[in-house]
Order: C-alpha cells, then sequence, then structure tokens
C-alpha cells in the first residue's frame, strides 16, 4: 500500500526556520515541521521545546533554525507504507514528514497509520473466514 493510499495527518504544524519560538507557546504537538518555502528542512519535537527554552526570554529569542533537528528524514507520497513503517522502527520516530513529486511537505504519516491497516487487513481476512 502507498503513502498516498492511507490518510495523511493534513493538520500538520509547519513552521518557518526563522519564526521565533514565540509564534507556537500556546499550541501542543508532539512534532513541528520546520519549512523553507515548502521544503521540509528540519523537525522540531516537544522534547526539543522542553530542552531549549530555558528562560522566559527565550521564546522570543530562539527561532526553530536554532533548535532543528536536520537533515529531515522524509518520505514520498509513492513509498510504500511498510517501508515508512520500517523507517520509524529503525530511527524511532512515531512519524514522518511525507512530501509530493516536488519535494513539497503535505502532511504526516504516524506509526499509528501502519498498526490501523493492520488492524484493517486482520478484520478483513476475520470476516473473509467466517
Amino acid at each position: 500500500m502507498k503513502i498516498a493510499d492511507c490518510r495523511i495527518d493534513d493538520e500538520h504544524r509547519q513552521v518557518k526556520a526563522d519564526e521565533k519560538l514565540s509564534s507556537v507557546r500556546n499550541m501542543y504537538c508532539h512534532i513541528l515541521v520546520v519549512v523553507e518555502g515548502r521544503k521540509p528542512v528540519g523537525i522540531v519535537t516537544n522534547n526539543d521545546l522542553v530542552r531549549s527554552i530555558k528562560s522566559e526570554a527565550d521564546y522570543e529569542r530562539l527561532k526553530f533554525r536554532d533548535i532543528m533537528t536536520s537533515p529531515v528524514v522524509t518520505v514520498s507520497l509513492e513509498d510504500d507504507l511498510e517501508k515508512a513503517a520500517d523507517l520509524m522502527f529503525k530511527k524511532g520516530f512515531m512519524s514522518l514528514p511525507v512530501v509530493d513529486n516536488k519535494g513539497d511537505f503535505v502532511g504526516l504519516v504516524t506509526y499509528f497509520d501502519y498498526l490501523g491497516k493492520i488492524a484493517d487487513r486482520i478484520k478483513e481476512k476475520a470476516k473473509k473466514s467466517k
């Protein structure tokens, strides 16, 4: 199954590399995708934010470029979901940014997407065996 056939999280949180951390101060998310234009250039996790913010001033002083992990690991809409799940497992990631054929960020695929597809297959096989 291709990633394009899955429900890709398009409620993704993306931020610009030169944006200040204060822009997400009241937002809770597990991962932010840092973009330049529409291209993903890094990621910031909630753990990165916690580690980086030592004082109130850091919200205004630091930009996402300062704390992002780069280069970012991405998958394409045309990649197999199983390949993405294997990559997440090997790297210890819970989600990966998805890019289109131009390399533009389109959303996130999560490990739960993969688990959901496995559950769907099991249910389908169970129905057929009745």
